[in-house]
């Protein structure tokens, strides 16, 4: 990943295997990583969930503590 500022990116080379995941679990995960490859930015939300944003600042995912 690489930060700038208030931009993040998560490069392509991210590390998953597909063995445990089938059917059902599999789709969860490549919408998981599809998501992460859109990232281009990041904020702290409500009780400092880091929220994980597109280019357009939309809200695509959310970690809370």
């Amino acid at each position: 990943y690489t930060i700038k500022e208030n931009s993040l990116s998560i490069g392509e080379g991210i590390a998953a295997t597909k063995m445990a995941c089938m059917g059902e679990g599999s789709k969860i995960e490549d919408s998981y990583f599809a998501a992460l490859q859109r990232v281009a930015g990041y904020r702290f939300g409500q009780e400092g969930a880091l929220v994980l944003t597109d280019k357009d600042g939309k809200d695509i995912l959310q970690f809370t503590p």
